[in-house]
C-alpha cells in the first residue's frame, strides 16, 4: 500500500480518537484560578424553614474561572436548612430565556455537545449568543478571590501520566503524522476530571440547622430566568424557585438582544 494512504489514514485515525474519544480543544486547566468575590448573592429564594442563594456563576475567562476557554456555566450556591426536618437536595435545573430547561453535568464532553445544542437553537430564533460573559456584570474583572475551593480543585498528581499511559500504543504507531496533540487530550481528560470532583452529587442531605455549599455545572444559559432547586422534605417534593431574571440579564447574548431592566 502506498505510504501516503497510510499516513493519511493515520491522521484521519488520530483526530477520529481526539474528537470522539476526548473531544479535544482548546480548554486547559489554569495554574491558578482567577479571583473573584461575591460581595452578597446574586439571586435567592426560599420556601418555609430553607433558603437557596445563588452566590455567583462562573463563565468562560469570567471571574472564579478554574479552565480556560470552558464551554459550560457553574452555578455557586448555598442551601440552608432552617426547619426541624432533614432535607435532600434532588435535582437543579436553570431555565434559559428561552425557556429550555437545563439540567447540570458532570461529563465534560457532554456539557460542550449541549453547550453547542443551545448556540443552534439560539441562533436559529435570530439570537446572538457567546460563550463569554456577554453583556453580564461588565464591571466584574474589579472582583476579587472568594473561594470555594476553586485553587483547591486542580486534579492530583499522576492525571498527565496515566493519560499518557493509555495513549502509549497509538502514539507509537503513529509518531509523526498525529495532527492533535496529546498534550490537547491530556488537558481534556484533566479538565474533565476536575469537573467531575466539583459537580456535585445528588441527593445530598442537608440535617436541620445546617447550610451546605453546593456547586452545579450547566450547559451555558443564555440570560436565564430562573433556577429551580428541588428537595425532599419528610418524604415530599418541594420546589424553590431563584428568580435571575434580572440577576443575570445579559448573560451570554450579546448586546444588540439585551434590554436592561432594573
Amino acid at each position: 500500500m502506498d505510504s501516503s494512504v497510510i499516513k493519511t489514514g493515520l491522521v484521519l485515525s488520530a483526530v477520529l480518537l481526539c474528537t470522539v474519544v476526548t473531544g479535544c480543544g482548546g480548554t486547559k486547566v489554569l495554574d491558578e484560578a482567577t479571583p473573584y468575590q461575591a460581595a452578597s448573592p446574586l439571586a435567592e429564594g426560599s420556601n418555609p424553614g430553607v433558603n437557596a442563594a445563588l452566590d455567583w456563576v462562573i463563565v468562560r475567562d469570567g471571574p472564579g474561572t478554574w479552565a480556560r476557554e470552558a464551554e459550560w456555566d457553574e452555578y455557586l450556591f448555598r442551601v440552608q436548612n432552617q426547619g426541624a426536618l432533614p432535607i435532600q437536595v434532588t435535582g437543579l435545573v436553570v431555565i434559559d430565556s428561552l425557556g429550555a430547561r437545563l439540567t447540570p453535568d458532570s461529563d465534560r464532553q457532554e456539557l460542550v455537545w449541549a453547550s453547542k445544542r443551545v448556540v443552534k437553537r439560539y441562533k436559529k430564533a435570530g439570537i446572538g449568543v457567546s460563550y463569554g460573559k456577554g453583556v453580564f456584570l461588565k464591571d466584574s474583572d474589579k472582583l476579587v478571590l472568594a473561594g470555594y475551593g476553586v485553587a483547591g480543585a486542580m486534579v492530583a498528581a499522576g492525571t498527565a501520566a496515566g493519560a499518557l499511559g493509555g495513549l502509549a500504543l497509538f502514539y507509537l504507531i503513529a509518531p509523526v503524522a498525529l495532527v492533535v496533540e496529546i498534550a490537547d487530550i491530556v488537558d481534556a481528560k484533566e479538565v474533565g476530571r476536575i469537573i467531575e470532583q466539583r459537580q456535585q452529587k445528588l441527593p445530598m442531605e442537608i440535617s436541620p440547622g445546617e447550610e451546605s455549599v453546593l456547586i452545579a455545572i450547566f450547559p451555558i444559559a443564555p440570560s436565564p430566568e430562573k433556577v429551580e432547586l428541588i428537595y425532599l422534605e419528610d418524604g415530599v417534593e418541594k420546589r424553590i424557585d431563584i428568580d435571575t431574571h434580572i440577576a443575570l440579564q445579559g448573560l451570554h447574548l450579546t448586546a444588540e438582544f439585551v434590554t436592561v431592566e432594573e
